[in-house]
C-alpha cells in the first residue's frame, strides 16, 4: 500500500519538478542569446516579458509575473520586489509604434492604486517626447529596446544594476490649473 502511494504522488511530483527545471533552463538559455535589438525583435510579446522578468532576477529581484496569456495583467506584467520596495513594470513588445503620453499616465496611475514604490515602462522601440517628459515629471521609469539589452548584458556577467534615478516624485502638472 505505501509503494502503491508512493508511486501515486512520487512520479507526478517527480515529473513536475523535472519539467520545472527544463523549463527554468530553457528561458535562461533565452536570455542569454539577447544579444541585439533584432534577437528582442524576434521574441513573442510572453516571451518578451519573461526575458524582463529574467533579466531583473539576475539582479537579485524577487520577480512576479502577472497576466500572461489569456489572463487580465491589470496594466502590469511584472513585479519586482527588493529592499523593502515595489517596482511595477508594463512592458510593450511593440516594434514600429512609439509608446505615448497616455499608456505612461495610465501606469502611473497604477502605481499609486497599488502604492508601489516605483513603475518602470520597458518597451522595445521608443517613446513620444510627451511621453518623456511626463516620465521625466513624476520618476516614472522608460526603458527602450537598447537599455534592455544593456540590463540583461549587465545581469550576465555579473555587474550591478544601473537605471536612469528617477526624480522625486511629485504631482503631474494639469493644464488647466
Amino acid at each position: 500500500m505505501l509503494t502503491a502511494n508512493v508511486l501515486a504522488w512520487g512520479f507526478p511530483l517527480t515529473l513536475f519538478l523535472v519539467l520545472a527545471v527544463l523549463e527554468r533552463m530553457a528561458r535562461l538559455r533565452r536570455l542569454r542569446r539577447q544579444r541585439v535589438y533584432a534577437d528582442l525583435a524576434a521574441l513573442s510579446w510572453v516571451q518578451f516579458e519573461e526575458v524582463i522578468a529574467d533579466a531583473f532576477r539576475r539582479h537579485g529581484y524577487r520577480v512576479r509575473e502577472t497576466g500572461g496569456r489569456n489572463q487580465p495583467d491589470g496594466g502590469v506584467d511584472v513585479v519586482l520586489q527588493r529592499d523593502g520596495e515595489t517596482t511595477i513594470v508594463q512592458a510593450k513588445h511593440w516594434r514600429s509604434d512609439r509608446v505615448g503620453v497616455a499608456l505612461v499616465r495610465e501606469l502611473y496611475g497604477v502605481q499609486h492604486a497599488m502604492q508601489a514604490h516605483h513603475a518602470m515602462f520597458v518597451v522595445l522601440g521608443r517613446y513620444t517626447a510627451d511621453a518623456q517628459a511626463f516620465a521625466a515629471e513624476t520618476g516614472v521609469t522608460l526603458v527602450d529596446g537598447e537599455q534592455l539589452l544593456a540590463i540583461i548584458r549587465a545581469g550576465l556577467d555579473g555587474a550591478a544594476l544601473v537605471l536612469p534615478e528617477p526624480p522625486p516624485m511629485q504631482a503631474p502638472s494639469c493644464p488647466a490649473c
